[in-house]
């Protein structure tokens, strides 16, 4: 992003005043309601400097605050049979407030048995799965509860660092200091606030990398005057085996035979659809080029990880993971791979534990592979989300039977919350009946033989599977955003499948957003019952618009299944509105970010995990494409 510096008259530099406020908080709800307690939710903001914290409002007083990595809050002070207001602000470490996030009335229920007592257990085995200089990767066993966990909070030194929800069972602490004896702590809270006891361990940081060594003079000082991003442009560039480099005027050569034998070489030979393939690279402290053979491709290589082959979430010619957790086994196979978990969650519950963002090198043109592997448990959850408020404090419960006006369409309450309740359908016919996204109907609960006015619907059928973005994951002005995913084909019973979908936001300058433009193109089933517990190969290109306004952007993905030759094109757009943000500089006006997996919007009923074996980032088209 543009530098946020102006120069004094005395040579040096001042940093300009953060007077820009953070964007309100989005989703304000609430996940966990008894009479005595309400466990609120929400949506994280967005600031041009970082979100420091969130401030909790209950009845216009302030309530608490929460920081940036926490977003839920237990509020155990409430009264039975009340009503409250709640509201929630982003605050920047400068103190700009946001603008408060829309209001959420909860109707407490009556205490109508005793109050709950009962403490969870502790946190299980809590453990370091990785340590660097500067950070601590962390995972526990689940407690327990008789009327469930509702959070668990990491503390470090005694410190609460971050508040999780029930479903999450690992944390990374970041911005540790190098060499440091730390005391971590996990400790689990129920809806009515008892405190498990605490899960601790003592853990001290690595010690940090020592800096290369160098020395003054004129060409030290001429390589420091070069910026960052001309080095990572550097490392796109087809090499030899051999580069000579220049630092602290003298001369240094490095080769494809360089004392590391992780960077210097490698061959692996795999199987890939169903094809022998073998790959080999090499690399050098400057640039980084290899030829890689998968069913027939062979083509120049910016970056590979292959798990299988031993491969660890080190960074990587330019390539570095946000986080580090434990590669593990992929059931039924002989591989390795990166493990996505969800946990098993409510409907209306995000399950999204199971995200990892990365870094890569700046792209113009993106040509990536993963192979990922399809559970084979997967099922994909079909739920409606139907709009009606005070569903809870009118009696109704998980397991009513509903039937809309038309005496027709039935449905079964599979989870509440503050505005709406979330339902199971027996077939199609019965959603497609009962009206759309905005219509007013009345809708009886035929189990308590009461009726509620429902203002719409919305679909929760959505599986994120990977996201590529330029300089932030934005909606709003910074940059196009690309998103694959799987959504619901509306297929019932044991034959639920996926469609596989491209997405795409494009906007103009940066903090407008009227030229924003969103578009969801299917590309038929991904995910199939007769590819359950096997490998799938994933291959996207994305190119921007040849010029803004343009709409000329391409989006080309293909699938190969595990035990197929060849891979099909699933989508080719031609026409996308894709811009590359021109009042952004040098490799910011590139792709360079992105996640694998994220959210899933549907949730599952019982724990599901995915598996990426490999990942491949091409310079160009790979030949076995068609």
């Amino acid at each position: 992003m543009p530098s946020q510096t102006t120069s004094s008259s005395s040579g040096g530099s001042l940093s300009t005043p953060d007077t820009q406020a953070p964007s309100s908080p989005e989703a304000l709800g609430f996940s966990g309601l008894t009479a005595t307690s309400v466990l609120l939710k929400w949506g994280g903001a967005s600031d041009d400097r970082g979100v420091s914290a969130y401030d909790i409002y209950r009845d216009g007083r302030f309530l608490g605050s929460v920081s940036v990595n926490t977003l839920v809050f237990l509020d155990t002070a409430v009264n039975p049979n009340a009503t409250h207001r709640y509201q929630v602000k982003a605050r920047d470490a400068a103190g700009n407030l946001s603008p408060a996030s829309a209001e959420l009335v909860i109707n407490v229920p009556p205490l109508v048995t005793a109050r709950d007592t009962q403490a969870p257990t502790a946190p299980g085995s809590l453990r370091t799965t990785q340590i660097s200089a500067s950070s601590l990767s962390l995972s526990w066993l689940p407690a327990t509860d008789d009327t469930g966990v509702a959070v668990y909070d990491v503390l470090l030194n005694g410190t609460v660092i971050a508040s999780l929800t029930s479903t999450t069972t690992n944390y990374t602490a970041s911005g540790l200091r190098p060499s440091t004896s730390y005391t971590v702590t996990v400790r689990a809270r129920d809806t009515s606030g008892n405190v498990s006891l605490a899960a601790t361990i003592q853990v001290s940081t690595a010690v940090a990398a020592a800096p290369p060594s160098s020395s003054s003079s004129s060409s030290s000082s001429s390589s420091s005057s070069s910026s960052s991003s001309r080095f990572q442009l550097f490392q796109f560039l087809p090499s030899s085996s051999s580069s000579s480099s220049s630092s602290g005027g003298k001369s240094s050569s490095s080769s494809s035979s360089s004392s590391s034998s992780s960077s210097s070489s490698s061959s692996s030979s795999s199987s890939s659809g169903g094809k022998s393939s073998s790959s080999s690279s090499s690399s050098s402290s400057s640039s980084s080029s290899s030829s890689s053979s998968s069913g027939g491709a062979s083509t120049q290589t910016i970056v590979k990880y292959d798990f299988t082959a031993g491969d660890a979430l080190a960074t990587k010619d330019g390539w570095r993971f946000h986080s580090i957790w434990p590669l593990s086994a992929v059931p039924g196979t002989t591989s390795v791979g990166l493990p996505f978990t969800y946990n098993a969650t409510p409907d209306g519950i995000y399950p999204n534990n199971a995200e990892m963002r990365f870094d890569m090198p700046p792209v113009d043109e993106i040509w990536l592979r993963v192979r990922l592997h399809e559970p084979s448990n997967y099922v994909m959850r079909h739920n409606t989300q139907i709009k009606t408020a005070n569903a809870f404090a009118a009696g109704w419960r998980v397991g009513d039977q509903l039937l809309a006006d038309d005496g027709v369409s039935r449905a079964t309450i599979s989870s509440i919350n503050s505005d709406s309740v979330f339902v199971r359908w027996a077939e199609k016919a019965a959603y497609d009946t009962w009206g759309s996204s905005s219509a007013q109907r009345l809708i009886r609960n035929t189990t308590r033989n009461s009726t509620l006015l429902s203002t719409g619907k919305a679909v929760w059928g959505g599986d994120k599977i990977m996201a590529l973005w330029v300089d932030n994951y934005s909606g709003d002005g910074t940059g196009p955003t690309i998103i694959l995913g799987a959504i619901s084909d509306w297929t019932f019973g044991t034959s639920k499948d996926a469609i596989f979908t491209a997405g795409y936001r494009s906007s103009g300058p940066v903090g407008s957003s009227s030229r924003v433009s969103v578009a969801n193109i299917p590309g038929g089933k991904l995910f199939t019952q007769t590819n359950r517990g096997k490998y799938i190969d994933l291959a996207v290109h994305v190119r921007f618009s040849s010029q803004t306004g343009a709409k000329d952007g391409v989006i080309e993905t293909w699938i190969r299944y595990e035990g197929e030759g060849s891979y099909t094109r699933r989508h080719d757009i031609r026409d996308a509105d894709i811009d590359r943000p021109l009042n952004l500089g040098g490799d910011q006006q590139k792709w360079q970010r992105g996640y694998l997996m994220g959210y899933s919007n549907t949730g599952y009923d019982e724990q599901t995990t995915f598996h990426i074996s490999r990942i491949e980032l091409f310079r160009a088209k790979p030949q076995d494409l068609p």
